[in-house]
């Protein structure tokens, strides 16, 4: 019997089949996993035993789970003769979704398969795409790269190349070592920089990494910092308000004090991730003296500083009685061109006003005697910038006034305008009054309650009074409520 060409085909290919189906298919041999530097192209090649007939190829990639590793395809390749496989992964559509192997090391696997019947093989050994991570550091000038180590080629692998991509030129070998880490030092601030890692096998076969990019940037400091004002809250802790360079990089800051000028600058307190254009700094000791503060700004690795701010001075006030006057006294401002001082008081029942500027004194008497006694009487002075609205506020300082009081010994009721009533005089009206003459038989001949009236020296029937010795008695309260009594004699005279 004859057979036809066609049938002889067809039972040749079945004896195979039948031949192959005793015998398992190979697990392919992955030769390279390698991720384009320049376009995040994933390129697999593999090999595999040819004895044995398959009629495709699976490329997978490895889930790590509980207990063991999920296999996800990623493509099937019908045909036999395919050794390899390219793909961009931000064009698939999988589910789950490939991790991105520009950004991280994925474990890539490849198995092969026969179609009559369906039988897949096993599946290659995984290899893991090298993956590259670069780092800057400002405050030493250096790069840092570390990548993942290629997987797969077991003590196959010779060298890790650092590969740069300069700008407008070739490729540059950096270094050529089997650690998976380098570090290079004395980097230009504010560049850009492309590197790419290769891994090559003892056999020549190399597996790149995607680039990845860097600016070495270092934040601009401030081209200014400006004291702009300071006052004290009502524990009298100073706060204090700077203007910053509103194109300023720099965020952190530090708040420097001393007691004197030429005196060592200590940290105060340290003011970060600030990105306004003014800030209020508070010192949070109660100095009770005179202080000065500047603002630094910091260098990001907080390891100096950079830009200094013009001195403010916290100025501290003291304030005493001076029979009618209350006496200011105050240390010069240091800082900035000054306009002088200005004075600000208020009372019980007045609100702060300004009653005052002087330019070149760090002392002032206030003329107070015509105030009204037992109020509070309080100041403030500001140095005041020249030419803008700056100012430099002082503590605030209290003066209750006491009533002194003086009691002349003698009078002379002669009408000529001189010493014609007899009164005492006090520096602040007291609150209570009371004033009583007596002739020397002990008889009243006068009496008042108003620390402006006195005796003219006339009797109770407005007769002159004679020459001589009369008593009196005093009696007043103080604008702080304390009572005081006084006895004494007058003598009067009559030229």
């Amino acid at each position: 019997m004859q057979v036809g060409k066609r049938t002889f085909f067809l039972w040749a290919l079945m004896a195979l089949y039948w031949d192959a189906a005793g015998q398992s298919i190979p697990a392919p041999v992955i030769e390279s996993v390698s991720v384009d530097p320049l376009t995040g192209e994933v390129s697999l090649s593999w090999s595999i035993d040819a004895v044995v007939p398959v009629d495709g190829f699976i490329v997978m990639w490895l889930h790590p789970q509980e207990g063991g590793t999920t296999n996800y395809g990623i493509d099937t390749l019908y045909n036999p003769a395919v050794r390899s496989y390219t793909f961009q992964p931000d064009a698939l559509h999988l589910s789950p979704p490939l991790p991105d192997p520009k950004t991280g090391s994925v474990p890539f696997t490849v198995s092969a398969f026969r179609s009559l019947p369906w039988t897949p093989g096993l599946r290659s050994e995984e290899h893991y795409n090298v993956c590259l991570s670069l780092r800057f550091d400002s405050c030493r000038s250096e790069l840092h790269l570390a990548w993942h180590p290629y997987k797969g080629w077991a003590n196959g692998l010779l060298r890790y190349r650092v590969v740069q991509l300069p700008d407008a030129s070739p490729p540059v070998i950096v270094a050529e070592l089997r650690d998976t880490a380098y570090t290079i030092s004395g980097v230009a601030s504010n560049r850009p920089f492309r590197f790419f890692i290769e891994a090559e096998h003892l056999d020549g076969r190399i597996a790149s990494c995607f680039r990845q990019d860097v600016f070495t940037k270092l934040s601009s400091p401030p081209s200014f910092i400006h004291s702009a004002a300071l006052q004290y809250n009502s524990h009298e802790i100073a706060e204090i308000t700077f203007e910053i360079d509103p194109a300023s990089q720099t965020h952190n800051f530090a708040l420097l004090g001393t007691d004197r000028l030429n005196g060592t600058w200590t940290p105060l307190d340290t003011l970060k991730n600030i990105t306004a254009n003014a800030l209020t700094a508070t010192d949070m000791e109660r100095r009770g003296k005179t202080f000065y503060y500047r603002l630094a700004a910091l260098h990001p690795c907080n390891d100096r500083y950079t830009v200094l701010s013009d001195t403010i001075t916290a100025l501290w006030l003291t304030a005493e009685q001076t029979e009618q006057y209350n006496t200011l006294h105050w240390e010069a401002f240091a800082g900035w061109p000054s306009a002088g001082y200005e004075i600000y008081r208020e009372t019980t029942r007045t609100p702060e006003i300004l009653i005052a500027t002087v330019s070149d004194a760090e002392t002032f008497d206030d003329d107070v005697a015509g105030l009204p006694a037992g109020e509070d009487i309080c100041y403030r002075i500001a140095a005041a910038r020249l030419g803008g609205t700056g100012r430099a506020f002082s503590n605030r300082v209290c003066l209750q006034p006491e009533s002194d009081i003086f009691i002349p010994n003698a009078f002379t009721p002669n009408s000529d305008g001189r010493n014609d009533v007899y009164r005492p005089y006090f520096s602040y009206e007291p609150q209570e009054y009371s004033m009583i003459i007596f002739d020397r038989t002990g008889n009243k001949i006068f009496e008042t309650r108003s620390p402006s009236d006195g005796w003219n020296g006339r009797l109770k029937n407005n007769r002159p009074a004679g020459e001589g010795v009369y008593g009196y008695f005093i009696r007043y309260k103080t604008a702080k409520g304390k009572i005081f009594e006084q006895r004494g004699i007058v003598t009067l005279l009559k030229p």
